[in-house]
């Protein structure tokens, strides 16, 4: 008979059990209830299924153990929350108070053949992959804080905030991506339409002052084939005419 999958429950409590055990040489009771941020009677409870089960040793006011069972069904979990972390600080760059909380969601549900490749990915990234001569870490968190950027900047301003202010005598009309021709590249002077598209557009990282070559335009101008700091996007119409530009 097949082994009974534990659950994401008993996984916390074999992982933080054997943390337990590490830091401080035992496990009581008190000590998990804490940790788990749970009563002491659930943490009973919950022992007293477990010893059922073969994953601890426990018996009231006395240490709490695991059994061989028990301590390697924690350590997979452990190795499991480890991965994630790591690939969530490292790779994608986040502070590791979200990645610590991430990995605890993730680690009870994520397929073994999925881990081993976002580990592998890790490694893939960390090892091989340089972008202009520089690392390709350092250039995707740069992409990434300029996203972040601009999401913000556009949920700070007013939906459809109007072009404020006349253009002098001299200066040029700013026109839209849509009219640019294959082979064109100008700069982004400003991004409107829309407030949803403005939004959807600025995610994208097109921000004002931003380079922008035009790669292709399909027959009647859409999709509009582009690329901008190194990266190939693509655009409808509609979108390519909320992108306002300027000729180098």
């Amino acid at each position: 008979m097949a082994a009974k999958r534990l659950t994401s429950a008993t996984e916390d409590y074999l992982e933080a059990i054997l943390e337990l055990v590490h830091e401080k040489g035992f496990a009581r009771v008190r000590d998990i209830a804490k940790q788990l941020g749970v009563g002491r009677s659930a943490v009973s409870n919950a022992l007293h299924a477990l010893g059922e089960r073969g994953l601890v040793t426990y018996e009231p006011y006395k240490m709490v153990t695991l059994t061989d069972l028990g301590r390697q069904a924690a350590q997979v979990v452990r190795h499991r929350h480890a991965e994630l972390e790591v690939f969530i600080t490292e790779i994608l760059g986040l502070d590791a108070a979200t990645a610590n909380e991430a990995a605890c969601r993730i680690e009870h549900s994520i397929d073994p053949a999925v881990l081993a490749r976002l580990s592998h990915l890790g490694d893939f990234i960390r090892t091989r992959c340089e972008r202009d001569g520089r690392p390709w870490l350092e250039t995707f968190i740069e992409f990434c804080d300029s996203r972040d950027r601009a999401a913000q900047a556009a949920a700070d301003k007013p939906d459809d905030e109007p072009h404020s202010g006349r253009a002098d005598d001299d200066q040029v009309e700013p026109k839209s991506l849509a009219d640019v021709p294959p082979g064109g590249t100008v700069k982004i002077v400003r991004v409107g339409g829309k407030a949803r598209t403005g939004r959807r557009l600025t995610d994208m990282g097109l921000t004002a002052g931003a380079i922008i070559s035009v790669v292709k335009v399909a027959p009647l101008g859409d999709p509009v084939e582009v690329t901008i700091r190194g990266y190939k996007l693509t655009f409808r119409k509609e979108q390519a005419e909320a992108i306002y530009v300027e000729e180098l």
